[in-house]
């Protein structure tokens, strides 16, 4: 039978560790999850969009970001979502839910019954985040302990970010890698941007720090050969 009431319990234990997370769903039986009593689902629009969904929730800054998806509806229009995550290196965690069948249509076999983890690795998908367990109650820290880990690579950073716009430095500190511009106003032309991923807050602060001295004695230098702006010399320099 479906795993997926295991599966959506695991998940939503984990999800409540995080203070705004959202799971994007898709269709399949396990649609019925955004209904009690799990009410897991925050959207579901059309079959291969809930990967397409969270990434693009994440490219906005969403933290974290979950899909849930079947193995039918992967191999039918989620392989493409998943590519494009692999691409562009999406702060994403994928649950692919596998009953083995085709259970909406008829009972058929799923193109990618038992093929699943070797879909995933030839997209790209690195094989420490390829992570399978059996959804079974006695299996449920293990279920936890999968989704935990596979958002390892997602925890937040901290970037220090140095931009050159019209002419002059603007600094800062945003929370999360993939927000790295969302502190500089968008309608202003960003001449340079340098940006430092760190793993604490008091790592970003002494970045902040050297990265200002670095700057500061760049344009106290002048060794800017001849150039009329520091700071291209300063990116040489670096």
């Amino acid at each position: 039978g479906c795993g997926h009431r295991d599966m959506y319990k695991a998940l939503n234990e984990v999800a409540a560790e995080y203070e705004n997370p959202r799971i994007f769903g898709d269709i399949g039986c396990y649609t019925l999850g955004a209904l009690p009593p799990f009410q897991a689902l925050h959207a579901c629009v059309e079959m291969g969009a809930s990967i397409t969904m969270a990434k693009g929730a994440s490219d906005a800054g969403q933290f974290p970001a979950f899909a849930v998806i079947g193995d039918s509806t992967f191999t039918h229009s989620g392989m493409t979502g998943l590519l494009d995550c692999v691409n562009s290196k999406a702060n994403v965690v994928v649950v692919i839910s596998d009953n083995l069948t085709t259970g909406m249509t008829g009972g058929q076999d799923s193109a990618g019954t038992g093929k699943i983890e070797d879909i995933c690795r030839g997209l790209g998908v690195h094989p420490d985040h390829v992570r399978v367990v059996v959804p079974l109650p006695k299996n449920m820290e293990d279920i936890k302990k999968a989704i935990r880990n596979a958002g390892q690579p997602l925890r937040k950073q901290f970037v220090v970010y140095f931009a050159i716009i019209n002419g002059g430095i603007k600094k800062g500190q945003t929370r999360d890698l993939v927000q790295r511009y969302s502190n500089i106003n968008r309608d202003t032309p960003i001449e340079k941007l340098w940006y430092l991923p760190v793993e604490s807050k008091e790592e970003s602060l002494l970045a902040e720090e050297i990265l200002g001295d670095f700057f500061d004695h760049a344009r106290a230098m002048k060794r800017c050969r001849g150039k009329d702006d520091y700071y291209q010399c300063d990116e040489e320099a670096a």
